[in-house]
């Protein structure tokens, strides 16, 4: 079953235990590219977040997408070797998201 938005429009923390367990797909022209079951996240709650790149309320052009209204990808290359991929959760404003840390 696809999850909608509202689904992510949502306090974070409840997002994160409701993905725990879910299946995401990767589709390319309509096939299964790749797929798996989310078993680890990490939770981002605003400014706060010491890891999140929207710590210190900090907004840049690289980031402006953790202000937006849930239901997006966060998606960046870091040390130009791991991909990694943030939802973002919550209501506009945030700033708020959730790392998918293990598939």
């Amino acid at each position: 079953m696809r999850l909608d938005r509202n689904f992510y429009i949502r306090p974070t923390k409840k997002v994160a235990e409701d993905l725990l367990g879910k299946t995401i797909v990767r589709k390319l022209e309509s096939k299964i590219f790749k797929k798996g079951k989310i078993v680890e996240l990490e939770i981002y709650k605003g400014p706060e977040g010491k890891a999140a790149h929207s710590k210190n309320g900090k907004k840049t052009k690289r980031n402006k997408v953790f202000w937006e209204k849930g239901g997006l990808l966060y998606v960046y290359l870091i040390y130009g070797i791991h991909w990694m991929v943030n939802i973002i959760t919550e209501k506009e404003g945030g700033p708020e998201a959730i790392l998918i840390r293990a598939i």
